[in-house]
């Protein structure tokens, strides 16, 4: 924390000073009215910066120039103290600077931000609970937190934080599972532990996809809570390097997986027994039906066709990055958004989330070129607001392939979810009377010659 120093005839100007310092940005401050006493602390100790009364009135009524004193005792000490003098100064040395002798708490907290060039992530970091939520599903794949676990209960005088696991102790996903149980969604850490407990998750969950594959196990459940984790990074905190080394982790482990398997009907019924969530199983099952399809369409063999088909795989992985609830994830119609329960600020994400995501991923350099625009018109709309009320052919091909596919995947949850029994003819029969445009249509032929015998 840095510390600066306060001198100022009336401690309780100055208090106010310090207190909002402190709260707001972080700055702990040391106050005193006593112009001696303030000499002997600023020969004693060299402060970041100094801010002082212009002048004095001492016991015999002569004017001090107590500022210039102060600039006088950092050039003979060779100090880099800076000086933010509360009135008007006009000496030739030192680095000082002015501000009103009545200027307000907050316009000399900003000043002080300005000089001692504090960051906003600083600033941000100051005003965070003492506790900060992880999502619980974050720690399906963590062992031997780095940090002490706590769980929030809820009291009348305040949130009680109390430790559940403690720092380099065992833990795994049958130990979150019973906090889930619980009706936990969220675990909680320190502030100060917050960025190195990330870390760990990140990259222990890449080890684990990693060491999955290695031992030649069932990838699904693995890439799944993988999955999890990277969607709840991406809200949380942005994408950053170690998510971006997440996704592709994972995206090339459910290509793997995808490709491996030639009975197409095992594979889907895994998938749709997998526990994890709604989100994840349509995005899986875009990856599945496009690894099968794309091939057919002449866009390339080899390593392009490969590259394709990992575009369409980090479009799955992102494209609904910020809808995080099943509610919002399911909603695929302005009909089914004018009869849901929405908040105004949840329909306006669910509205704007393509457009969202697709501004998001133009800022990630290690996602494939292109991406984008397919996130951008994974719903239909060009510019990624809202449903269109009509199809059109000039969007992305590989956002008509992606439309399609997704539909006919949520179909198929829909069915799944709702207990009903799964028709493949008859979901693709309804698509085709929703799908009336030439490229519509080719990528329902394409997925009616797989899956229907």
């Amino acid at each position: 924390m840095k510390k600066i120093f306060i001198f100022h005839t009336n401690l309780t100007a100055s208090g106010a000073i310090a207190n909002l310092l402190k709260i707001q940005y972080g700055v702990d401050a040391i106050c005193d009215d006593n112009f001696e006493n303030a000499i002997k602390q600023l020969k004693a100790w060299e402060f970041p910066l100094i801010i002082s009364i212009d002048k004095m009135k001492d016991e015999e009524d002569r004017v001090i120039d107590c500022a210039a004193h102060f600039l006088n005792v950092i050039n003979d000490n060779s100090y880099e103290s800076k000086v933010l003098v509360l009135g008007e100064l006009d000496v030739s040395f030192g680095d000082y600077s002015t501000i009103k002798f009545d200027a307000d708490c907050d316009d000399i907290c900003r000043e002080v931000v300005k000089i001692l060039n504090i960051t906003k992530e600083e600033i941000d970091y100051v005003k965070q609970p003492d506790y900060l939520a992880i999502p619980i599903q974050n720690f399906y794949q963590l062992n031997n937190p780095c940090a002490d676990i706590y769980i929030r209960i809820k009291k009348q005088g305040g949130d009680q934080f109390v430790k559940r696991i403690n720092a380099d102790e065992e833990m795994d996903k049958g130990i979150v599972k019973k906090y889930e149980l619980m009706n936990l969604t969220e675990l909680y850490v320190k502030k100060e532990n917050f960025s190195h407990l990330m870390n760990q998750i990140l990259n222990q969950s890449i080890k684990r996809i990693v060491e999955a594959h290695r031992a030649g196990e069932n990838i699904l459940e693995v890439s799944s809570d993988s999955y999890e984790i990277s969607q709840n990074f991406i809200e949380q905190l942005g994408v950053t390097p170690g998510t971006i080394k997440m996704a592709k982790t994972s995206i090339k482990s459910m290509m793997k997986t995808v490709s491996a398997n030639s009975k197409l009907s095992a594979i889907l019924k895994e998938i749709l027994q997998n526990e994890s969530s709604y989100s994840y199983k349509r995005s899986y099952l875009v990856s599945l039906f496009a690894y099968q399809i794309m091939p057919e369409l002449g866009w390339g063999r080899g390593e392009q066709l490969h590259q394709n088909l990992e575009k369409m795989t980090f479009v799955s992985f992102f494209h609904d990055a910020y809808l995080r609830d099943d509610k919002l994830v399911r909603i695929m119609s302005n009909d089914e958004l004018e009869a849901s329960d929405l908040t105004g600020a949840e329909k306006t994400l669910v509205l704007e989330h393509a457009n969202r995501a697709s501004t998001l991923v133009q800022g990630i350099p290690q996602c494939p070129a292109g991406i984008d625009v397919i996130i951008r018109q994974h719903h239909g709309a060009a510019n990624g607001i809202g449903f269109p009320t009509s199809l059109t052919s000039s969007i992305s091909p590989m956002a008509v392939v992606f439309i399609v596919l997704e539909d006919f995947s949520d179909h198929i949850l829909r069915s799944v979810y709702n207990k009903e029994k799964v028709s493949i003819i008859e979901t693709l029969t309804k698509l085709e009377e929703k799908y009336k445009l030439p490229s519509f249509k080719k990528v329902l032929e394409l997925l009616k010659n797989l899956l229907v015998k």
